[in-house]
């Protein structure tokens, strides 16, 4: 009896050993839950809906809806996932996307370390939840406008046409034997110089000479010089001229029918006479219309 007894006590001790331990643990084990369990409950942060907002069985979409959060209601956060937070209130607690979770402070200022601690913590959740789920950006600017052409004044009216290069005056022969001829002229301050120009549309104008009522037009052909004349209204395109501004009261004088510009021989030699020429991008064929 005592051999045998040798031989059954350390099992006996071995399984009392076993069962003790299991029981420790079993206690360690409630005992941290009931840990964690008050621990989550110290930290529960309140927070308040920043609109009315659906509470879910759990952390997302897919999940049934086991009531609504009101714009303002506050609730206690116990924990987070993902973008979901688990929160406590009147009524059935459930899951509420962060995004319509905004922590607040505890009411009287006389909170504890522990609450402080819970604000802390839980802000810093929503702040990364925040700042996780933010919403699409927003589409580019258009590109600025590109700016306005400035805008000119559409001539009509009676002017003097001064070539740029030299400060003569467009001016033009009163009788025939000289062909009517355009010139240019030191200023006379006289209808021969004076010019009433009047908009056809689309940039083109006629310009008639006030002294008698011709108007200005060229010839169209190269063994006269393509020089610019006064003739009685012929109502085409020789008498039809494209005047663009180019700033300054500055302008080209471009004939319709050929396309050439307004321009002027610059010595005595040739009557200082104005002709059309292609285009020179000089001085000579830019004029000053006042």
């Amino acid at each position: 009896m005592t051999n045998l007894a040798k031989e059954i006590s350390p099992v006996f001790l071995t399984n009392g050993i076993t069962m003790k331990t299991s029981k420790t643990i079993t206690i360690l084990v409630a005992l941290a839950f009931v840990f964690i369990v008050s621990i989550s409950a110290a930290l529960a942060a309140p927070a308040q809906a920043t609109t009315a907002v659906n509470v879910r069985s759990g952390p997302g979409t897919s999940f049934s809806v086991l009531g609504v959060l009101l714009t303002g209601q506050t609730v206690n956060v116990t924990r987070c996932e993902g973008s979901w937070c688990y929160v406590e209130k009147t009524g059935p607690d459930g899951w509420v996307s962060g995004r319509f979770l905004a922590p607040v402070a505890s009411g009287g200022g006389g909170g504890s370390s522990a609450d402080a601690e819970a604000i802390k913590l839980f802000g810093n959740i929503f702040a990364a939840i925040i700042g996780g789920v933010t919403p699409p950006p927003a589409p580019p600017a258009p590109p600025p406008a590109p700016p306005a052409p400035p805008v000119v004044a559409q001539l009509n009216g009676v002017y003097t046409v001064v070539q740029k290069s030299s400060g003569r005056y467009l001016d033009a022969h009163g009788a025939g034997p000289a062909d009517w001829s355009a010139v240019t002229r030191t200023q006379q301050f006289n209808a021969t110089q004076a010019w009433k120009i009047t908009p056809l549309g689309s940039g083109l104008y006629t310009m008639q000479q006030q002294s008698n009522g011709r108007y200005l037009d060229a010839h169209g052909a190269g063994p006269a010089d393509w020089s610019a004349v006064t003739r009685p209204n012929q109502n085409n395109n020789t008498q039809r001229w494209i005047l663009t501004s180019l700033g300054n009261d500055t302008y080209t004088i471009q004939q319709k029918s050929n396309n050439r510009y307004l321009d002027a021989h610059m010595n005595a030699a040739n009557d200082w006479s104005a002709v059309t020429r292609p285009n020179q991008n000089n001085n000579t064929q830019r004029w000053i219309i006042k």
